[in-house]
């Protein structure tokens, strides 16, 4: 689906248009074919580039055709029908207006589009940066959430009791904090290509915001790599907590065996039909379990004094 957005500077907010015009922001999600012909068409942009931006392992880069600048770069969005925590979109910089392509109808810029923002599609570059805002909240907003529950199963790892279920989701979160990793660090050097301002015409008040959008995915960057350093740990102190208990299960069953095994030695020897000591005694059977008792309790002892239990 194409749809087209215009606001300038006099208007009060965003309309929907039927045809785009000078300053407008072409909008495309999940275009058809026959769409994505027509836009190429309309706009005179390369079918191929527009093509890619289609493909869910697209990498983040900018590439220039004639006169027209195209910005790939990826945002966060959790799409249940495919194993990516990410997805690729697509700026399209051209003379006459600002082109989006997204793959799926994520909704991530939809908040821009509604008749109550501010929007201003006349300002070309500012609503570039304030689509790469959007895309830096999104990682922000995933951010927080593995945050919060990174520290809870931390505070289950106390206790020693965390559940498979949170394990996995754990490996879960530490792919997805990977992929993001993979997709941030060309997102920034996507934002410092734009800085340089050689591929795209830059404002003072331009380069003020895209140098705060170079600090804000920085930062993203940042507080990704200790929260896999985080992920990291835990896996490896629950491994090592497993182990221990392990161990621990291991000698409680070898002492509970050993102690067994004396009375099974005990009842084979006076199970044997030969002289024994104590056969004609009428007390033979208390004196031998008596000795059981006694030679098990003295064994007890010197294991718990050895802390092998």
């Amino acid at each position: 689906m194409v749809s087209v957005f215009y606001s300038s500077s006099l208007s009060a907010n965003v309309s929907k248009i039927a045809k785009g015009k000078n300053g407008s922001w072409v909008h495309a999600t999940n275009p058809s074919q026959e769409e994505l012909q027509k836009l190429a068409d309309d706009y005179d942009l390369d079918v191929d580039l527009l093509k890619d931006a289609l493909d869910l392992y697209e990498s983040p880069r900018v590439e220039t055709h004639k006169n027209q600048i195209y910005v790939f770069t990826r945002y966060y969005y959790d799409n249940k029908d495919v194993i990516n925590a990410t997805e690729p979109v697509l700026f399209i910089y051209h003379p006459d207006c600002l082109i989006t392509l997204l793959r799926v109808d994520s909704g991530i810029f939809k908040n821009l589009t509604l008749q109550t923002s501010t929007t201003v599609t006349t300002q070309k570059t500012k609503l570039l940066l304030q689509l790469f805002f959007q895309i830096n909240n999104s990682y922000h907003g995933q951010l927080n959430k593995v945050t919060r529950y990174i520290l809870q199963v931390r505070s289950e790892l106390k206790k020693t009791n965390i559940k498979n279920e949170a394990l996995l989701a754990l490996l879960e979160i530490e792919d997805d904090l990977n992929e993001i990793l993979s997709a941030l660090q060309p997102h920034a050097s996507v934002l410092r290509t734009i800085l340089n301002g050689k591929s795209i015409k830059l404002f003072e008040g331009d380069k003020d915001l895209i140098e705060d959008l170079s600090l804000s995915t920085n930062e993203l960057i940042e507080l990704v790599k200790p929260r896999l350093k985080t992920l990291a740990n835990i896996r490896q102190a629950h491994e090592a907590l497993a182990t221990s208990d392990l161990n621990r299960t291991f000698k409680r069953l070898t002492s509970i065996s050993i102690f067994l095994m004396v009375p099974a030695i005990m009842a084979g020897i006076y199970g044997m039909n030969i002289l024994l000591p104590f056969q004609n005694n009428i007390n033979a059977f208390w004196i031998v379990i008596g000795l059981t008792v006694l030679v098990t309790s003295g064994m007890w002892w010197y294991f718990n004094r050895k802390h092998w239990l």
